[in-house]
């Protein structure tokens, strides 16, 4: 990208990142009329909204950030690509043999209540009730440990792009589960049977030793919080699902453009102002359906949410 060629008025150049068609930067000052700069503010506008897509083409699932972000999320595009009715929704997950797999005390009753309780969603634009998510979360959770079980040495580097520049001509999905989170597979296969949704810690019984006081000495037992590592999704975790369910993945951050710097920032809201910038894609070879999702930063992390195609009007 070049950079703005002002000269300041002790001589230096300016050396900011010109906007697009123009040999100058954001700043007013810099161009000799104003009307070379409202076009070239125009241009930067138009170049900005050209390779993405207006927040209203999409509706965000706002689940909870908690952790389990991309398994809710998950439970809500498939449900979305059920034609929102449960029953349809249970059979596409029944019919996985990674469901299959699950134990059968796990398997039992899960969905059959709210299947018979809400028939279906008679709102096309609804996403599933809270309790409902979860469940479902939690059961799509156990279904990715059960296929990286499986397809721990199978090579994944053509499903992403990107990962043969990282890893080489052969990434197997153990390995790109070990970069990723920073664990050994079997430490992925114990920490994530805990659903990602529940405390990141646990409570521990321990026996201190009293150090002052008349109690000197004396054996005290107390509850300590201990630590354990977060169990969040990510793309080897998408890459799972892709395969699963047959699905491709297109990843989308929201970003407007600041009104001072001109150049595009993450928006830590959506709003009319608001665009998506795709940022990666998942499988895209596949004929099945595609899931767009949303990635952006929260006070807890990073978080995903599934983006429902709204209807064009």
């Amino acid at each position: 990208m070049s950079v703005c060629e002002y000269t300041n008025k002790n001589g230096t150049i300016c050396g900011r990142s010109c906007l697009p068609n123009s040999s100058r930067c954001h700043l007013k000052t810099h161009y000799d009329t104003e009307i070379e700069y409202k076009f070239a503010i125009s241009q930067q506008i138009v170049e900005f909204q050209r390779s993405r897509i207006t927040s209203t083409q999409f509706s965000p699932s706002n689940v909870e950030p908690d952790g389990a972000c991309l398994f809710r999320s998950m439970a809500n595009a498939l449900f979305n690509i059920s034609g929102n009715d449960l029953e349809t929704l249970f059979k596409l997950i029944e019919k996985s043999k990674y469901y299959q797999m699950l134990p059968s005390e796990i398997k039992d009753g899960f969905l059959k209540d709210y299947c018979e309780i809400f028939e279906c969603y008679s709102d096309p634009d609804a996403f599933l009730d809270q309790d409902i998510e979860t469940e479902i979360a939690m059961i799509l959770q156990k279904m990715v440990v059960k296929y990286a079980i499986t397809n721990s040495q199978v090579d994944v580097s053509s499903r992403m792009e990107g990962l043969a520049e990282i890893f080489g001509p052969m990434c197997s999905l153990e390995m790109f589960i070990e970069n990723t989170h920073e664990i050994s597979l079997d430490e992925y296969i114990t920490l994530y049977d805990k659903f990602a949704g529940e405390d990141d810690f646990y409570l521990e019984e321990k026996s201190v030793t009293i150090q002052k006081g008349r109690r000197k000495g004396r054996q005290l037992t107390k509850k300590v919080k201990v630590d354990i590592q977060e169990r969040w999704g990510g793309l080897p975790e998408l890459l799972m699902y892709a395969d699963m369910f047959d699905l491709s993945f297109s990843v989308y951050i929201p970003q407007r453009l600041d009104q001072r710097s001109m150049k595009p920032v993450i928006a830590k809201k959506v709003c009319e102002n608001t665009y998506y910038y795709l940022v990666q894609q998942i499988n895209m070879l596949s004929a099945g359906n595609i899931v767009n999702l949303s990635l952006k930063e929260v006070k807890e992390g990073p978080h995903y949410e599934f983006l429902k195609l709204n209807a064009m009007e």
